[in-house]
């Protein structure tokens, strides 16, 4: 823990084995060797990233959103655009700051404005 676990030293390793695992499967490929090696370093190599953290998916989803809340949000969304539509910008700005108050963050783009919730 003093050298905080030395992580470098040990994404060293990683690549190390995982440049030699590329070479064995060059040999199985062409022939040479059999693939149990081959197979028995690669679950070692995905066990060993496991425990350094690596490999860890992360899976962000959004946060459920009440039926008629979702209805309010998209209702005002679509009175931005319609006010963007006319260049009536500062109703477009009065409606962004009033989605914003509730936590909503707009994505403008040419296909048109997508909103998701702020975390």
């Amino acid at each position: 823990m003093d050298d905080d676990f030395n992580s470098p030293q040990a994404l060293g390793v990683l690549f190390d084995l995982a440049r030699t695992l590329q070479g064995a499967r060059a040999q199985v490929s062409e022939g040479k060797a059999g693939a149990g090696a081959f197979l028995m370093g690669a679950g070692e190599l995905v066990t060993l990233a496991r425990s350094l953290g690596l490999l860890e998916a992360r899976v962000e989803t959004a946060p459920a959103v009440d039926g008629r809340l979702k209805a309010h949000i998209e209702s005002l969304v679509w009175l931005r655009e319609e006010a963007r539509k006319k260049r009536d910008f500062a109703e477009a700005d009065r409606l962004r700051a009033e989605l914003d108050t509730m936590n909503v963050v707009l994505e403008d783009s040419r296909e048109g404005t997508t909103w998701r919730l702020r975390r």
